[in-house]
């Protein structure tokens, strides 16, 4: 099993939280940054993560431009977390609503900071 992670960092809160979370897996993950442009292929993974910060209470646009252009998954397990100071507004709502309109059955993780984490579901 393999997997990847897909991931918008603006500051680089958001690619420390990956590098954490990818090193705890049980399987590999890729990390790929969508800000720098290059083809995804995501056919050679099992499992795929989709990682943002919080941007006023949502989903920086750049992100929601990337993920509304891939193609779509046949129902990969896929999860979403972000990253945010104070609160998480709706980003985890709008990222797992983008995600699964591209066919992932989806589940959620929240990263307040790269130490702590709890579990929702979606």
């Amino acid at each position: 099993m393999r997997g990847a992670i897909l991931y918008y960092s603006g500051t680089g809160n958001t690619a420390l939280a990956c590098h954490y979370a990818a090193r705890r897996m049980s399987v590999p993950f890729e990390l790929i940054d969508v800000t720098n442009p290059r083809d995804v292929d995501l056919d050679n993974v099992d499992i795929v993560g989709f990682a943002t910060p919080t941007d006023f209470w949502g989903v920086p646009h750049g992100f929601e431009t990337f993920i509304d252009a891939l193609p779509r998954q046949d129902g990969k397990p896929a999860f979403v977390f972000n990253t945010f100071g104070a609160l998480s507004g709706r980003t985890l709502r709008i990222l797992a609503r983008a995600v699964a309109a591209k066919d992932h059955r989806c589940r959620a993780v929240v990263f307040k900071s790269a130490v702590e984490c709890r579990v929702l579901v979606v």
